[in-house]
């Protein structure tokens, strides 16, 4: 799965490549952005439901061993 991390490491070879070999077209820019956009809509999908992370789950089980009185 692509992290922030690569996201930004594209970003700087985008940056990297342009200055190599010129600018990049509008259509080609708009392609590129409309990629990105498909990625995080995809990472947005497949994100676990917000009661289910680590931190809810943690903060659930704290809450249930302070009302048992452990």
């Amino acid at each position: 799965m692509a992290t922030k991390e690569d996201r930004d490491r594209l970003r700087e070879l985008a940056d990297w490549l342009q200055e190599k070999y010129g600018p990049v077209t509008e259509g080609e820019r708009a392609a590129a952005f409309e990629k990105l956009e498909n990625l995080d809509a995809e990472h947005e999908r497949r994100a676990p439901p917000e009661s289910t992370t680590p931190e809810r789950l943690r903060e659930a089980l704290s809450l249930a061993m302070r009302v048992d009185g452990r």
